[in-house]
C-alpha cells in the first residue's frame, strides 16, 4: 500500500466511512495490504473490527493462493478478535477493582501501588538468589561464570520490568478514570479487601501487558500467529519470523543490563559536569528538607550523592555529542534540569524511613518552586541555565504508559507533581534524548557529528582512508548517497550511519528505527553492487592505487544503539559503535562477575592488530554471538488466562534464565 492509500483508509475509519475500506478490500490487488494493516493496527478497534473481518478474510483468500499464508491471516483475525474481547474485559475488571479509589488523590494511589511493587520485588529477589545459587553449582570456566551471571541478572531485570509496566498501566488507567474532583486528603486503606483488590488489579494489568506484548510482536512483523488449538481453552502459538533479529536484541539486552550494573570505566566530560550538579542539587535538597534530614545519619547525604552519580553512568557518546552541538546552551541546560530532578527524586527516596508518616516520601511530591529556584542559580560559561521542567512532567491524564519513561514526574488534578519511583531515580539522559531527538534539525546535526566521530575512529583505530557524505554516481546519475566510504588495505567498507535515541521499551519505537536501519542496508547494498560492477566509480574519492588494491567490498550499517547489533538484513550486517570499537581494538573480552571481580581475559584475534579477513569474519559471526549462542536454545513459555493460553517463543540460556522482556 502507498502512504496515500494508508492515510485515506485511516481517515475513512476516523470519519466512520467503513464502506470505503470494505470497497478497497474488495478490489485491491496489492499484497502488501496485510503488512500495512498489521503495522498500522487498522483492525484493532472494537468499533469496526467485526464489520471489516469478512472483507479482510475474502481479500486474503483472493490474494494469497498459498494455503499456509491464508491460514496465518485467518489466525491473525482470530487473535485480534480474542485480543479485543479479552483486554476489554480485563479493563472493566480493573476498573471494578479500583472502586472507590477513583475518588482518591493521585499520591495515595501511587503509594499503594509502589508498596505492592516493593513487596513483589523482595519476593523476586529471593527467588532470583535461590535460582542463581542453584545455577552456579559445579565447576565453571571464567566465561561460563560471567555468562551465567549476565543472563541471571537479565532475568531479574525482566521480572522487575514486568511489574513496573503493570503499575504504569494502572497509573495510566487511574488518570483516565479518576473523578474530576477527587479527595484532597490522604485517606489510606480502610478495609483488608482493598489491599486484595489492588493486588488483583496489578495482576490483571500484567495480563493486558502480555496481550499487548504479543500483539505488538505480530503487528510489527516479528512474530506470526502460527497455530491455534481449540482445547478446553483456546491455545494460540506464535512463531519468530526472523530469529537473527530476535537473537540480536536478546543478546544486546543482556550486554546492556550487565554494562549498567558494571558502570562506566571512563566517564565522558558531560558526566563529570553533571556530577558537579548532583553535589549542588543534593545539598540544596537536604537543606530544603532540613526538618526531616537533621534526624538522619550524617553519612546519608554522601551516600545519596554516591548512588545518584552512579545513575549517570548511562551518559554515553550520544549525549556528549548532543550536548556539544553549536549553540546548545538549551540542550545542556536540560541535562542540568534532568540531573536536578534525578537528585531530588533520590533524596526523597532516601528520606522515606525518616518521616513520622511512613509513606510520605513514596513517590514524593516534587518541590517545583524550590527546584526552579535552584536551577535559576546554575550558570553555564557565565550564563544562567535556561532549563525548563515542563518536558519532564506528564499528566494529569496519560495517553499510554510509555509517556512516563521520558517524563517520569506526574502532575495531579490539583497541579501537584509527584516522582514516579524507580523511573524518576535513574537514566536522566534518556529523558533529554527523547525531548530533542524527534527528528528535525537537531537530529540531523547530531547525525553529522556521529559521522565525524566515526571518521576519526576508523582513521585512527583502524588505519582507514575515509571519505564521508559521498554520492555514488553512475553515468552522471546518482545511484545512492553513502555516509562513509573507508578503505583499509584491500578492504572497502560502505557504511550507512543510523542514530537511535529511544529507550527500546516501546515496540513501535523499535519498529520505526528498524525501518531506518533497513533503509540504510538497502542503500549500502545498492552502492556495493554498483561499485562491484565498476570500481572506477570510486576514482572521485580515492587514488587509483587505493582503488586498484581493493579485493573485498563490505556494506555495513553502523548505529549508536545496541538493540539491533549483530542483526543482518539483506546480507548487510548491522553493528553498534560499541561493538565496532571493541572489535577493531583487539576483540578482547574481559570476564567479570557481579562483584566486578575479573575472572579472565581472552582475545579473539591472531596477533595485536585485527586483519581485514578477521574483521569480515566478525561481521558474519559477531563477537557477542561467539560468547552467547552456544548457551542459547529456542523454546517456549506459556501464560494461561481466563479466555485462552498464549504460547510465547523465547530463547533460553542453558542455566534456565531468559531474556528481559521488552
Amino acid at each position: 500500500m502507498t502512504n496515500l492509500e494508508t492515510v485515506r483508509i485511516k481517515k475513512a475509519l476516523h470519519d466512520g466511512a467503513i464502506h470505503e475500506v470494505i470497497d478497497f478490500l474488495n478490489v485491491t490487488e496489492d499484497k502488501t495490504i496485510f503488512k500495512t494493516f498489521r503495522e498500522q493496527k487498522i483492525l484493532i478497534n472494537e468499533l469496526y473490527f467485526a464489520k471489516l473481518t469478512d472483507s479482510y478474510r475474502e481479500c486474503a483468500k483472493r490474494l494469497l493462493p498459498d494455503p499456509l499464508s491464508f491460514v496465518e491471516e485467518n489466525n491473525y483475525l482470530t487473535f485480534v478478535s480474542l485480543y479485543l474481547s479479552a483486554t476489554l474485559k480485563l479493563r472493566m475488571q480493573i476498573k471494578n477493582h479500583f472502586g472507590n479509589m477513583l475518588n482518591r488523590r493521585l499520591q495515595e494511589v501511587l503509594v499503594l501501588l509502589f508498596i505492592q511493587f516493593e513487596r513483589s520485588l523482595e519476593q523476586m529477589e529471593e527467588q532470583f538468589d535461590l535460582k542463581t545459587n542453584t545455577a552456579k553449582k559445579g565447576n565453571q570456566s571464567a566465561a561460563e561464570t560471567a555468562e551465567s551471571w549476565e543472563w541471571s541478572l537479565n532475568t531479574l531485570k525482566g521480572m522487575s520490568n514486568d511489574n513496573v509496566f503493570a503499575m504504569l498501566r494502572l497509573i495510566t488507567f487511574f488518570t483516565e478514570w479518576q473523578t474530576e474532583n477527587p479527595a484532597n486528603e490522604f485517606v489510606g486503606l480502610t478495609a483488608p479487601d482493598e489491599v486484595a483488590n489492588f493486588y488483583d488489579a496489578i495482576r490483571l494489568a500484567g495480563q493486558i501487558n502480555s496481550y499487548d506484548f504479543a500483539m505488538a510482536k505480530v503487528s510489527y512483523g516479528e512474530w506470526s500467529v502460527k497455530k491455534i488449538d481449540h482445547l478446553s481453552k483456546m491455545k494460540i502459538s506464535f512463531e519468530i519470523i526472523d530469529e537473527s533479529l530476535e537473537l540480536a536484541r536478546d543478546i544486546a539486552l543482556k550486554r546492556k543490563v550487565a554494562s549498567a550494573v558494571m558502570g562506566r570505566r571512563y566517564p565522558f566530560p558531560l558526566q563529570n559536569c553533571m556530577e558537579e550538579v548532583v553535589d549542588q542539587a543534593v545539598d540544596f535538597a537536604f537543606d530544603y528538607y532540613e526538618e526531616v534530614a537533621k534526624t538522619l545519619p550524617k553519612q546519608l547525604k554522601a551516600e545519596v550523592k554516591k548512588t545518584t552519580k552512579r545513575m549517570l553512568d548511562g551518559i554515553g557518546l550520544e549525549d556528549q555529542l548532543l550536548a556539544e552541538l553549536a549553540g546548545s546552551t538549551v540542550v545542556f541546560s536540560q541535562y542540568i534540569v534532568a540531573t536536578t530532578l534525578l537528585s531530588f527524586a533520590r533524596v526523597g527516596f532516601a528520606l522515606r524511613a525518616s518521616h513520622p508518616y511512613r509513606f510520605y516520601f513514596v513517590c514524593a511530591e516534587l518541590p517545583v518552586e524550590a527546584i526552579v529556584e535552584f536551577i535559576g542559580q546554575v550558570k553555564i560559561d557565565g550564563a544562567l541555565c535556561q532549563g525548563d521542567l515542563t518536558p519532564f512532567i506528564c499528566g494529569p491524564t496519560l495517553k499510554n504508559q510509555f509517556e512516563v519513561h521520558g517524563a517520569p514526574f506526574l502532575r495531579d488534578r490539583y497541579g501537584l507533581v509527584f516522582a514516579i519511583d524507580y523511573l524518576s531515580g535513574a537514566d536522566p539522559q534518556l529523558w533529554v534524548r527523547k525531548q530533542f531527538m524527534k527528528g528535525g534539525s537537531t537530529a540531523a546535526k547530531v547525525g553529522l557529528l556521529w559521522e565525524d566521530y566515526l571518521t576519526k575512529m576508523l582513521t585512527m583505530d583502524f588505519n582507514c582512508v575515509v571519505k564521508n557524505g559521498v554520492g555514488i554516481k553512475r553515468d552522471g546519475k546518482l545511484v545512492t548517497d553513502i555516509d562513509l566510504l573507508a578503505i583499509r588495505n584491500d578492504l572497502l567498507l560502505i557504511i550507512q550511519v543510523k542514530s537511535y535515541y529511544g529507550d527500546g521499551l516501546n515496540h513501535f519505537e523499535q519498529w520505526k528505527f528498524r525501518q531506518k536501519v533497513m533503509h540504510g542496508a538497502r542503500q549500502a547494498l545498492k552502492a556495493a553492487q554498483a561499485i562491484d560492477e565498476n570500481k572506477n566509480l570510486l576514482n572521485r574519492f580515492f587514488s587509483v592505487g587505493e582503488v586498484d588494491n581493493i579485493k573485498h567490498i563490505q556494506s555495513l550499517v553502523l548505529t549508536n544503539a545496541e538493540i539491533f547489533n549483530n542483526w543482518n538484513y539483506l546480507g548487510v550486517p548491522v553493528m553498534s559503535v560499541i561493538a565496532m570499537n571493541q572489535v577493531i581494538n583487539g576483540a578482547t573480552v574481559t570476564y567479570k562477575t557481579g562483584k566486578k571481580k575479573v575472572k579472565g581475559s581472552v582475545s579473539f584475534i591472531n596477533g595485536l592488530k585485527i586483519s581485514s579477513l578477521e574483521f569480515m569474519e566478525f561481521l558474519r559471526n559477531p563477537l557477542d554471538w561467539k560468547l552467547s549462542l552456544e548457551n542459547l536454545k529456542k523454546t517456549s513459555h506459556e501464560e494461561t488466562f481466563e479466555d485462552c493460553i498464549l504460547n510465547f517463543p523465547i530463547f533460553e540460556n542453558q542455566t534456565g534464565f531468559q531474556r528481559s522482556s521488552l
